[in-house]
């Protein structure tokens, strides 16, 4: 059951849409009517169902479980009296949130079962914050709403009661199509066949997680699944896990040197130089201060800090010829396996955080091999335990919040991995097969194919060295081609034409993105179809048929927000988040300061001046009546594409073979 609730200070509205019988229910608590009991009936009646929400832990749920509790001293409250109640109560809801106050009531003490869709990808989170409006936009929906009236007015109209309603039915259904994401019952490639309701489900089931469970996010699922293996290991109770949080002792001072392992070493002067001059730095374990060491060896440069090594190409184009290899190498559970061989655990833990951490792998490897005989349980179980050794496990020893916290663990992890790949690097350069390219658990060869079995005894011996020979070996991807914007932004061809695409160019990213920052939709497809099949950019973007290809999206904030100007200087200010296309005629984009914001530019023009036409409401037409501006997109992916290809390293052989627009 789809759920959502709108509070204004005259009108409470309860809305609920089942997508197995396509029936609405809704109550309404205004001047005209009281649905309050007939309301409350319903839910005892659908006692058994999931009511999934957007936001719904928060806040419709604390308004819910409010009215389910103190119904009986609210029976002599007038209709308008009672929609004023829960309005209030609503808004100091909302304003406890957002000074991180705790809510009035605990999951553990809803009186419905419920699922959250805002909490389980996370998008809570400040690095990850997302609203509704802006999944509407990323999702393709036809219509972006706001709500249509002040949540301070008193009075309505049966037709304004009925806007609200209409209003509050477009968030179901886009809180319906997110849910739908979430089951992986879509086309999305980075959504696609990934059912994280199932996967939470099989948790409750299978390891007796609380029902609460089904809302946690991946990382919050991680983290229980170690302190229950803790708390089993040990013995202890959760007051205990906290009490040792309190008694952890701040973490020595460290230097790299101490947290790279004996067995790595070097043979150039050049790397012995800089391993003993970065190896005697001490390592700051506060996250604001920026540790960064740069080397060029054999004509790449690297920089390495304390979370990772990275090179610093940009703008280029390698295509190998006939007889060379362009090669990708990963490390397979990079951070697990280094924690395991390095003995890694928090100091005021104890080595039983390790064995826990062990016993995780052998459970994720084991569901993992149970998976691929198609059971599906097995498979949700084992990314389960995968998130109990990555983001619940190593990425919490970062966190001074977790009862795991050891920033030791962490940065011993990194900095030692990292030289482990520099060493990689420097013993497949001696070898002559160069390096192009690498990042935090990976790099990317370029060589003759006459050392390819060279490359792999060289990549064989580095893993026994290191201890990846049974866990964390290396997996290997051949390239046809590799175009980059930098080490985080590029396509990669591979040899059966599937492309692997990373940062601006991923036309299908996550939703708490904007894939249409800087660089938008259609010209990412244009790029990516350019550099895959020599499709010239311009029979891209004319040929495109879907009008959401070429809308870009942004959102207000409480410093500014937009207006749109038309050619009479006619003013619309437009709030939150806007959908609009680059059209031939419309109107000028501009981003203006709110009133009241410290002093400095207040009007800025956007999207390069060109005219834009705004589309929050679809109209479904023949693409040519929307009187798109194709100019504008072609000139866009043609910058991108003509920056690569006279990009001054690793060109191909012969360019005028290239179908340069």
């Amino acid at each position: 059951m789809i759920a959502d609730i709108e509070t204004l200070k005259g009108f409470a509205l309860f809305s609920f849409y089942n997508p197995e019988t396509k029936e609405w229910h809704e109550f309404e608590i205004n001047e005209y009517r009281n649905h309050l009991y007939s309301f409350l009936k319903f839910l005892e009646v659908h006692r058994e169902y999931y009511f999934v929400f957007y936001n719904g832990i928060k806040f419709d749920c604390q308004v819910i479980e409010m009215l389910m509790r103190k119904h009986v001293a609210l029976a002599d409250l007038s209709n308008k009296e009672l929609s004023f109640m829960i309005w209030q109560f609503a808004q100091d809801v909302i304003d406890d949130s957002m000074h991180d106050a705790r809510p009035p009531y605990s999951e553990e003490q809803f009186s419905i079962n419920q699922i959250d869709v805002l909490e389980i990808p996370h998008f809570s989170n400040r690095a990850k914050m997302t609203s509704l409006k802006w999944l509407e936009f990323m999702m393709n929906a036809p219509n972006i709403e706001e709500m249509p009236y002040n949540h301070l007015k008193e009075e309505f109209t049966e037709a304004e009661v009925r806007d609200i309603i209409l209003y509050c039915r477009n968030d179901i259904i886009n809180t319906y199509r997110w849910y739908q994401h979430l089951r992986g019952e879509t086309e999305h490639e980075f959504y696609k066949g990934k059912d994280k309701v199932q996967m939470r489900i099989n948790l409750i089931e299978s390891l007796k997680f609380p029902i609460q469970a089904m809302s946690w996010n991946d990382v919050k699922i991680g983290d229980e699944i170690n302190k229950r293996s803790y708390m089993q290991l040990t013995g202890c109770k959760i007051q205990d896990i906290y009490d040792l949080k309190k008694r952890r002792k701040a973490t020595k001072s460290f230097t790299f040197r101490e947290a790279i392992p004996d067995y790595v070493s070097f043979k150039t002067p050049q790397l012995q130089t800089y391993f003993d001059k970065v190896g005697k730095t001490r390592v700051a374990l506060l996250q604001k201060d920026v540790q960064e060491f740069p080397i060029t060896f054999k004509g790449t440069t690297y920089s390495i800090m304390r979370g990772g090594i990275h090179s610093t190409e940009s703008n280029r184009i390698i295509i190998p010829k006939p007889g060379e290899i362009l090669r990708d190498a990963d490390i397979g559970s990079q951070y697990p396996n280094a924690i395991v061989k390095r003995g890694l655990f928090p100091s005021h833990l104890g080595k039983e955080w390790l064995i826990g951490y062990k016993g995780s792998i052998e459970k994720k490897n084991y569901y993992k091999k149970m998976g691929k005989t198609g059971d599906l349980n097995a498979k949700g179980l084992s990314e389960m335990y995968k998130l109990a050794l990555n983001g619940g496990g190593y990425g919490k020893t970062g966190e001074m919040d977790s009862w795991q916290y050891d920033p030791r663990v962490k940065y011993f992890c990194t900095i030692g991995n990292e030289f482990e790949i520099l060493m990689l690097i420097e013993m497949l350069e001696l070898e002559g097969i160069h390096i192009v390219s690498a990042n935090t658990d990976g790099i990317v060869a370029f060589f003759p194919e006459s050392l390819d079995k060279t490359y792999y005894e060289v990549c064989n011996t580095w893993e026994k060295i290191v201890g990846n020979d049974v866990e964390g070996r290396l997996e290997y991807q051949d390239y046809k081609s590799l175009v980059q914007e930098s080490v985080n932004h590029y396509v990669a061809i591979k040899p059966n034409d599937e492309a692997k695409i990373k940062g601006r160019l991923l036309v299908e990213d996550e939703m708490h993105k904007n894939n249409t920052d800087k660089v938008g939709r259609i010209e990412r497809r244009a790029i990516v179809e350019y550099f895959k099949n020599g499709t010239p950019v311009e029979e891209t973007v004319r040929g495109c048929k879907d009008i959401f290809d070429f809308c870009i999206g942004l959102k207000s904030s409480r410093r500014y927000h937009f207006q749109t100007v038309d050619t009479q200087s006619n003013i619309t200010e437009h709030k939150k988040i806007i959908r609009f296309y680059i059209s031939n005629k419309g109107d000028r984009l501009v981003k203006v300061l709110n009133e009241g914001e410290e002093e400095g530019i207040d009007v800025t023009r956007i999207s390069r001046g060109y005219l834009v036409t705004m589309y929050n409401t679809h109209v479904e037409q023949p693409i040519e009546n929307y009187d798109i501006n194709y100019d504008y997109y072609i000139k866009g992916a043609q910058e991108i594409v003509e920056k690569l290809i006279r990009g001054k390293k690793y060109l191909p052989p012969n360019p005028d073979q290239l179908n340069l627009f």
